[in-house]
């Protein structure tokens, strides 16, 4: 199907926004009613490279595994669901901006049933522009 690209920027210092981005147990904070329970740890960090994390809302998700993290940076993961897709893959990378911190948000889907690219692209914009706006009023409450 394709890659979909979105980019958000969030009021905050780039490490503590990709702090939040990454601890992914926080994600009901985030973006509640959608949480992330730790399904095995990762290699060398608990959301480390090699984490798993089921995502969803009840016994309703995905599992996905973090497979990069350059900290501070960006983070990449892959379904290890199965599902109807034939590859799905995130990468997420951090940039210091005026303003906060700009966060590119890429998803690339291989579907097994196509899904029209509006579709995803309101998809991709909606889980991007979700954390953002989960991620600014949680930097909010903890300053």
């Amino acid at each position: 199907m394709g890659k979909w690209k979105t980019a958000v920027v969030v009021p905050g210092k780039r490490e503590d926004v990709f702090d939040l981005f990454t601890d992914r147990e926080n994600y009901k904070n985030l973006v509640g009613p959608i949480g992330a329970t730790l399904v095995s740890p990762g290699r060398q960090a608990r959301q480390g490279e090699g984490a798993v994390h089921k995502l969803g809302i009840g016994p309703v998700g995905i599992s996905e595994e973090i497979v990069s993290v350059v900290p501070g940076r960006s983070f990449g993961y892959r379904a290890v669901t199965p599902l109807p897709v034939k590859h799905y893959k995130g990468f997420v990378e951090f940039f210091d901006a005026p303003g906060g911190t700009r966060v590119e948000y890429t998803l690339d889907v291989e579907a097994a049933v196509p899904l029209p690219g509006p579709v995803m692209t309101l998809m991709v914009k909606g889980l991007a522009g979700g954390l953002a706006r989960g991620a600014a009023k949680e930097l909010r409450r903890r300053s």
